[in-house]
C-alpha cells in the first residue's frame, strides 16, 4: 500500500499585482520543468467577473521508492484585462496555495502483509535518517517554488 507523508500544507502567496498571466504560467511551469516534475492540470474553472480556480499536481519520482508531489492551487480574484497593455497584462488579485507531500512504495511492490512488515522494518531500523534527508529535499523544493512564485508577484505588485 502507497504511504503518504505530508511535508507541508497551507503555505499560500497572496498578492495584488498587475502582471502578465502568461509569463507567471511560464515561470511556474519552467521551474518544475528544472526540477523535473510533471504537470497535470487537474481542474480549471473560469467563475466569471475575473475569478478563476486552477488546481495543478505536480509529480517526480525521486527514487524507486519515493516521489515528491507538490500541488498549488491558483486563485484568481477580480483579475481584469488593463486596456491600454500590449504585454497582456492583468491586474488583480492572486493567491497561490501550495501543499507537497511524499508517496513511498507507490508501484505497490511492498503491499503484500509480510511484505509491508519488511518495508517497515528497513524503514525504521536500516533506512534510518535517509527518509528524513528525502524529506528535507521536498521542503527545501517547495519553499523554493513558494519564494520563486513570492518575488514573481512581489515585481509586479501595485
Amino acid at each position: 500500500m502507497t504511504q503518504i507523508d505530508y511535508v507541508t500544507t497551507g503555505i499560500i502567496v497572496s498578492q495584488e499585482a498587475k502582471f502578465n498571466l502568461d509569463d507567471f504560467y511560464s515561470v511556474m511551469k519552467k521551474w518544475c520543468s528544472n526540477h523535473r516534475y510533471l504537470i497535470k492540470e487537474k481542474e480549471y474553472a473560469d467563475k466569471g467577473n475575473g475569478n478563476f480556480y486552477i488546481r495543478w499536481e505536480t509529480r517526480k519520482e525521486v527514487y524507486d521508492y519515493n516521489a515528491f508531489e507538490i500541488d498549488l492551487t491558483i486563485r484568481g480574484k477580480n483579475i481584469q484585462k488593463i486596456d491600454d497593455s500590449k504585454e497582456g497584462l492583468v491586474e488583480g488579485k492572486i493567491e497561490v496555495e501550495f501543499e507537497s507531500f511524499m508517496e513511498s512504495d507507490y508501484h505497490q511492490k511492498w503491499s503484500e502483509p509480510i511484505r509491508q512488515f519488511l518495508r517497515d522494518v528497513y524503514d525504521k531500523f536500516i533506512r534510518g535518517n535517509k527518509t528524513e534527508e528525502i524529506k528535507q529535499e521536498l521542503i527545501d523544493e517547495t519553499y523554493d517554488l513558494v519564494n520563486k512564485t513570492r518575488s514573481y508577484l512581489r515585481q509586479h505588485a501595485f
